[in-house]
């Protein structure tokens, strides 16, 4: 939802530049761009928050598996390889 969010704005952006003009002739910076900016911070929030950046992968704790953790399905396909 973020990501269309984002591309949303990026076209409006393409489309009508960075930019508006106002009234009275003063030029600012489009709407749209704080828009963008904005999904996309928090778009990088969110992956952050559930470890799917680098920096955040490496903060995640180590997990200690054992044989006897293992899922049914891990457990079938480690006899396979060892056959």
């Amino acid at each position: 939802m973020k990501e269309d969010l984002e591309a949303g704005m990026n076209k409006i952006i393409e489309d009508e530049g960075l930019t508006v003009t106002s009234d009275r002739g003063n030029v600012s910076e489009h709407p749209a761009v704080k828009i963008a900016r904005d999904a996309q911070t928090l778009a990088l929030k969110v992956m952050a928050e559930f470890g799917l950046t680098a920096k955040a992968r490496c903060k995640l704790p180590k997990l200690n598996a054992s044989d006897a953790d293992d899922s049914p399905l891990e457990t079938f396909i480690k006899s396979k390889k060892k056959q």
